[in-house]
């Protein structure tokens, strides 16, 4: 009886390691990452201009135009390598996600370029 369970226990384990040696790590966000703010920080890493505002919080056109101007217009003459989620928090419907972005400008500088993301309801509304 109880080496039938011992030995059950020993297949289990066993079968578990080889198993997640052989599946694919899974590939997405973070604990505690929003799909959201996942999503508008690879537009900006990607320098999708069209993404960053459709995930924006619906307020006048122009606000979003020229929020989305200031913050590509900044670093326009470098170019983003990785990226790197920081931390973030989510309570009820909103949250805030802390990234940093890798930058290398064309004369070769590089260095870290925070972002921190205020999200209401799934939409980006600050960014800082």
């Amino acid at each position: 009886m109880i080496e039938t369970l011992l030995a059950g226990l020993l297949a289990g384990y066993v079968i578990g390691v080889l198993g997640g040696q052989i599946l694919p790590a899974p590939t997405g966000t973070s604990p505690g990452e929003t799909r959201e703010a996942h999503l508008f920080m690879g537009a900006v890493l990607e320098d999708d201009v069209d993404t960053q505002v459709a995930l924006m919080f619906e307020r006048d056109p122009l606000g979003r135009a020229l929020q989305v101007k200031v913050n590509s217009e900044g670093l326009k003459d470098a170019s983003f390598r990785s990226m790197t989620f920081l931390g973030g928090e989510t309570v009820g419907r909103l949250s805030i996600q802390m990234y940093a972005l890798e930058a290398q400008t064309d004369d070769g500088r590089q260095g870290l370029v925070p972002y921190v993301l205020t999200l209401g309801s799934g939409k980006v509304v600050r960014i800082v």
